[in-house]
């Protein structure tokens, strides 16, 4: 994509006045009368406003949903105002000519080579949104045996996170790391809402209280986001190994969610899923830990203790698999044990959800979906 298209080409009223008034339930439609370049789903565009009555520059930012035959563009509103620019104009004036390619339209998709330029201005505007309707039902799916996963809605490039723009978590000894959804916590006071008004962490809790049929929508959730990860979309992984259970949940005949979880992607992407690439010999529960008030080291060394690696992970591409990053102790545990024993492997991640707690989110999220 090069530059920019011209839509609207002859003049139909629409101002930045009239935004708030053509958008419905988030979205805008246009109407495109001339094409200069391909258009893509996906991609991010801006309405540039010119006039005798407005100070000129970008007064919208959408991101395509859908492209229509009839020539109309379905987009979802990502920022908009309809008083001043978005972009200051000292700031636009220094690409303005880069971007304006034609005299003529108002519709212009952003070209890839001012993405630097434009990229603390998408950091502070394109998040996720976390929360969308309640119409997706994914016990219904898993009755009726369909599986239609790849086209649920809860796979929309807007609710799926922007791991760049979003996330403020590194764990140390692991290189990359994808996950497709937020999860709000039981108790998080701090947010809009609480996971209960959630789908997708109403589809986690019940997850991880052993409803398998979330195993396939989550699992395609972390497919997706690896896809969409700019860096671990390009790496070809030799095996996957996942977060091992306890013994004493195994012997209680708890659901494996992680192993669920590897079973499909592995199925699906045709990587080698080593069952026992990762195993522990005795139980150690995090959460018993902290209600002994036992100190964060202590867990970390006695789990190491506990953990076998298995030779078949020697100078491997490893794509860990987990069900959730909460604060990245155990990934962060079990990458330096790997690491300790085979200095030469490259452990990559990918988990269900990321926990939306503060100390996971980059600030401009955090803004967003708090109360304050």
């Amino acid at each position: 994509m090069k530059y920019l298209y011209k839509i609207n080409s002859s003049y139909d009223g629409f101002t930045p006045q009239k935004i708030e008034e053509r958008m419905k339930n988030g979205t805008l439609v246009y109407k495109w009368r001339e094409y200069f370049d391909d258009l893509e789903k996906g991609d991010i565009i801006f309405t540039y406003f010119v006039g005798p009555k407005v100070v000129k520059g970008i007064y919208l930012i959408a991101k395509v949903l859908t492209i229509r035959p009839n020539r109309q563009v379905k987009c979802r509103v990502l920022h908009h105002h309809s008083e001043k620019p978005l972009v200051p104009e000292a700031q636009f004036k220094k690409y303005e000519k880069k971007i304006i390619t034609k005299r003529l339209g108002s519709v212009y998709v952003i070209p890839p080579s001012l993405d630097k330029q434009f990229e603390s201005f998408y950091k502070k505007e394109v998040v996720s949104e976390l929360y969308f309707d309640r119409e997706v039902k994914c016990e219904k799916c898993y009755e009726r045996k369909s599986f239609r996963c790849g086209s649920c809605r809860l796979f929309n490039p807007n609710v799926l996170i922007k791991w760049d723009n979003e996330i403020s978590r590194r764990i140390p000894g692991i290189k990359e790391i994808a996950a497709p959804f937020w999860i709000i916590p039981r108790q998080q006071h701090w947010m809009k809402e609480s996971f209960s008004n959630h789908n997708i962490s109403d589809a986690f809790y019940s997850f991880k209280a052993g409803y398998c049929a979330y195993s396939r929508l989550f699992a395609h959730g972390i497919m997706k986001a690896i896809r969409n990860h700019p860096e671990l979309s390009r790496i070809k992984f030799d095996c996957l190994a996942g977060i091992p259970l306890s013994p004493k949940k195994k012997k209680n005949g708890e659901l494996d969610r992680v192993s669920e979880l590897c079973k499909i992607i592995s199925k699906e992407s045709r990587i080698p899923y080593m069952k026992n690439g990762l195993s522990l010999h005795k139980s150690i529960s995090r959460r018993l830990y902290k209600l002994m008030g036992k100190q964060q080291s202590e867990f970390v060394n006695r789990y190491s203790q506990y953990l076998t690696v298995n030779p078949s992970l020697k100078n491997k591409k490893i794509l860990l698999i987990d069900d959730v990053i909460t604060d990245g102790i155990t990934l962060r545990t079990i990458a330096e044990a790997i690491r300790l024993k085979y200095p030469e492997t490259e452990i990559y991640a990918a988990t269900a959800g990321i926990m939306a707690k503060k100390q996971n989110m980059t600030p401009q999220v955090v803004r967003k979906f708090s109360y304050h």
